[in-house]
């Protein structure tokens, strides 16, 4: 993906500030009910994160573990 918009910008010098913002984001524009429909989306994903920062944490102590021992 990165190559393709790569090579737009390169194609297209004059359209470059236009592109940029589509790749980089813009809240321009933007009013208190475009947020209102992420938080149902966000608040659980958040929630979920946080509860699953143990076991992922846990997870990659363990694949450490396995890498060290595999090189002794």
């Amino acid at each position: 993906m990165q190559a393709v918009t790569s090579f737009i910008l390169l194609r297209h010098q004059e359209a470059l500030g236009s592109i940029l913002l589509w790749t980089i984001g813009s809240l321009n524009g933007r009013v208190w009910i475009h947020l209102n429909l992420l938080w149902p989306i966000a608040v659980p994903a958040l929630i979920a994160g946080l509860l699953t920062a143990g076991i992922a944490n846990a997870w990659r102590l363990e694949q450490n573990q396995l890498c060290s021992w595999a090189f002794l």
